[in-house]
């Protein structure tokens, strides 16, 4: 059995322009993190199979935030948590809050608002011992103004500055539940 250090789903920190070969978690993930970068919850279910993972992150549900009800949003990251945790019963899931989206549109309040009744639900998902909760939204910076453009300059993918909150926020599991 490969053992994977840490499984990134959905919005994946993998995905950072800080975390190519020097990141401020773990140093080099090149050779050790399969991830999949952003997706829609029904396009987690195929991930997973990687090898045996210490710990999985979850960010998940913002393509899903227009068109659907925050109830079957949350429903489908409940299942992708079950999926995760059939998957990788020996993992530890690190379920975060979704990124809230800058803009004065009506799309933007929108999924703004679904997303934020999203992240009310599924908080409710941490176990404490198998799940953990982590909601990064307080340490960036408020939406809709000019600073929170300079971590999320497309309204809702991080940045490299946005991705060095992150890793600050997500290092502690890390550390706890890989030992580095």
């Amino acid at each position: 059995m490969k053992i994977v250090v840490f499984l990134a789903l959905g919005m994946a920190l993998a995905g950072c322009v800080c975390c190519k070969g020097n990141d401020p978690v773990m140093g080099s993930w090149e050779g050790h993190l399969p991830y999949d970068g952003m997706a829609a919850t029904s396009m987690i279910f195929s991930r997973g199979d990687n090898g045996e993972a210490k710990v999985v992150t979850l960010m998940i549900g913002t393509n899903n935030s227009l068109g659907y009800k925050p109830e079957n949003v949350a429903a489908g990251i409940r299942k992708c948590v079950d999926v995760i945790r059939e998957k990788q019963p020996k993992a530890k899931v690190v379920l975060m809050a979704i990124l809230p989206r800058y803009g004065d549109s009506e799309e933007k309040v929108k999924r703004r608002a679904c997303n934020d009744a999203v992240n009310a639900i599924i908080k409710g998902y941490a176990d404490g011992e198998n799940v953990f909760w982590l909601d990064m939204n307080p340490k960036f910076p408020p939406v809709g103004g000019d600073a929170y453009k300079e971590v999320c300059p497309d309204s809702t993918h991080p940045n490299e500055k946005g991705y060095e909150i992150w890793a600050a926020e997500l290092q502690p599991y890390l550390k706890k539940y890989v030992g580095k």
